[in-house]
Protein backbone atom coordinates (compact mmCIF):
# COMPACT_ATOMS: atom_id res chain seq x y z
CA UNK A 1 0.00 0.00 0.00
CA UNK A 2 2.78 2.30 0.63
CA UNK A 3 4.04 1.60 -3.32
CA UNK A 4 0.66 3.28 -4.16
CA UNK A 5 0.49 5.93 -1.94
CA UNK A 6 4.57 7.01 -2.92
CA UNK A 7 3.36 6.92 -6.82
CA UNK A 8 1.22 9.73 -6.25
CA UNK A 9 3.26 11.70 -3.50
CA UNK A 10 5.68 11.74 -6.66
CA UNK A 11 2.94 12.25 -9.35
CA UNK A 12 4.72 15.19 -10.78
CA UNK A 13 8.74 14.30 -10.08
CA UNK A 14 10.01 13.55 -13.72
CA UNK A 15 13.63 12.81 -11.97
CA UNK A 16 14.81 9.93 -10.65
CA UNK A 17 13.09 6.33 -10.72
CA UNK A 18 10.46 4.03 -8.91
CA UNK A 19 11.35 0.65 -7.24
CA UNK A 20 9.37 -2.29 -9.44
CA UNK A 21 6.83 -3.01 -6.44
CA UNK A 22 6.11 1.04 -6.34
CA UNK A 23 5.12 0.91 -9.65
CA UNK A 24 3.01 -2.43 -10.35
CA UNK A 25 0.98 -1.59 -7.15
CA UNK A 26 0.28 2.36 -8.77
CA UNK A 27 -0.72 0.87 -11.86
CA UNK A 28 -2.44 -1.97 -11.28
CA UNK A 29 -4.37 -0.15 -8.51
CA UNK A 30 -5.34 2.50 -10.91
CA UNK A 31 -6.00 0.10 -13.39
CA UNK A 32 -8.61 -2.11 -10.99
CA UNK A 33 -10.22 1.11 -10.42
CA UNK A 34 -10.99 2.28 -13.90
CA UNK A 35 -12.04 -1.05 -14.74
CA UNK A 36 -14.50 -0.82 -12.34
CA UNK A 37 -15.76 2.46 -13.15
CA UNK A 38 -16.48 1.67 -16.83
CA UNK A 39 -18.61 -2.00 -15.08
CA UNK A 40 -20.46 0.36 -12.98
CA UNK A 41 -21.04 2.29 -16.52
CA UNK A 42 -22.22 -0.50 -18.02
CA UNK A 43 -24.39 -1.68 -15.06
CA UNK A 44 -22.64 -4.36 -13.80
CA UNK A 45 -21.57 -4.69 -10.39
CA UNK A 46 -17.12 -4.45 -9.73
CA UNK A 47 -17.28 -7.60 -8.64
CA UNK A 48 -16.80 -9.14 -11.79
CA UNK A 49 -13.52 -8.25 -11.38
CA UNK A 50 -12.94 -11.25 -9.12
CA UNK A 51 -13.88 -13.60 -11.48
CA UNK A 52 -11.63 -12.38 -14.56
CA UNK A 53 -8.16 -12.30 -11.83
CA UNK A 54 -9.02 -15.49 -10.22
CA UNK A 55 -8.88 -17.04 -13.78
CA UNK A 56 -5.63 -15.62 -13.80
CA UNK A 57 -4.76 -16.95 -10.28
Amino acid sequence: MNGYFDGWRRFWQFSGRASRGAFLTFFLGNMLSLTVRRLHDTNRSGWWCVLVIKNFI
